[in-house]
């Protein structure tokens, strides 16, 4: 009888080790892991969640996902770190971890202004605030900086207009001005002529045009300068011509639209003109 117990012990000894030794060699895999991110702060990042597979007899695998931020001095700027702890009932674990950078490197967007501004002394008009706009920041600092080197009307001057828009992570965008100040000549005409009047006086033809164009003022005027200009405030092209009849070359500009500024003893002309292609 004593030997019989002590072959049954033995044989249960064996089965729990042969099972111990099962449940060791099972394993648990995981599939289907997320990528590492940096992404702008005006994106969201896309959800990939991990799968557990696990040949474990008691059982199917179970995931835990957890996530967290960590903050940085920039509002915008942050770490998300996602977690997923995976494990099965025969005591195997796998954990992934996924991390996203979001960052804010977009400048804000400011209001456009003419670069080249022309203005008779007296005449100068006051620097305002522009639009901006942002990608992820509603509260943009808006920095204006004027200077000039004289303000003699006599001499002329240039006036320098810097517009800073900057948001919260230090991103910068800029919109730069000259204003060129100059005394307006002094009119030979004894003839008054309202300001609203001017542009009458001015005529430009043929309007749209794909190669040449004409410029025709009043004799009552006496003009200086022509200056196009097109839609960013860019400088494309001055004509210097005292004549009362001056023609324009435009074959070398792209099609569009463009500002036409006249100077004359009485003021500035400013006519839209079309430039085409046939």
């Amino acid at each position: 009888m004593k030997n019989r117990y002590s072959m049954s012990c033995v044989l249960v000894t064996l089965m729990f080790i042969s099972f111990s030794l099962f449940a060791q060699q099972s394993t648990l895999s995981i599939s289907n892991i997320p990528l590492d991110l940096t992404i702008e702060c005006s994106e969201s990042p896309s959800m990939i969640t991990p799968i557990a597979s696990s040949d474990c007899p008691d059982g199917d695998a179970a995931i835990v996902f957890e996530e967290a931020e960590t903050e940085s001095q920039c509002f915008n700027n942050y770490t998300i770190t996602r977690t997923w702890t995976a494990t099965d009932p025969c005591g195997n674990s796998e954990v992934i971890t996924q991390s996203i950078l979001v960052q804010d490197r977009t400048a804000p967007v400011l209001e456009s202004v003419v670069l080249n501004l022309y203005v008779n002394c007296g005449n100068i008009p006051p620097m305002t605030n522009l639009q901006s706009t942002d990608n992820c920041d509603g509260d943009i600092d808006l920095n204006l900086i004027e200077f000039t080197n004289n303000t003699n009307c006599s001499d002329g001057y240039i006036i320098t207009r810097i517009w800073e828009a900057t948001d919260d992570c230090g991103n910068k965008s800029t919109q730069s001005q000259f204003v060129h100040v100059e005394a307006a000549p002094l009119s030979t005409s004894t003839e008054e002529i309202e300001k609203d009047q001017l542009a009458e006086l001015v005529e430009v033809f043929p309007n749209p045009s794909s190669d040449q164009m004409f410029v025709k003022i009043d004799n009552r005027l006496d003009a200086s300068r022509i200056n196009l200009f097109d839609t960013n405030g860019q400088l494309v092209k001055t004509v210097v011509d005292k004549m009362n009849m001056s023609s324009i070359d435009l074959t070398e500009l792209s099609p569009g639209f463009y500002w036409l500024q006249l100077r004359t003893d009485r003021g500035l002309v400013n006519k839209r003109i079309t430039v085409i292609r046939s």
